[in-house]
C-alpha cells in the first residue's frame, strides 16, 4: 500500500510542477500545462480513493 500512495504522490507532484509552469507562464505552453495539470491531479486522486472504495 506504501507503494500505491508513493505513486500517488509523484503524480501529485507532477501536476503541482504543472501548475507552477502555468502560473509562470514558461517551460511548455499554457494549455499543455493546465491540462497536464488536471489529468495528473485527477490520476493521483483515483489512486488513493479507488482502494478506499472497493
Amino acid at each position: 500500500m506504501a507503494a500505491l500512495y508513493a505513486v500517488a504522490a509523484g503524480w501529485f507532484a507532477h501536476g503541482v510542477w504543472d501548475v507552477a509552469h502555468h502560473r509562470a507562464d514558461a517551460g511548455v505552453a499554457r494549455t499543455g500545462a493546465e491540462w497536464c495539470a488536471v489529468v495528473d491531479l485527477l490520476i493521483a486522486a483515483q489512486l488513493v480513493l479507488m482502494p478506499l472504495l472497493l
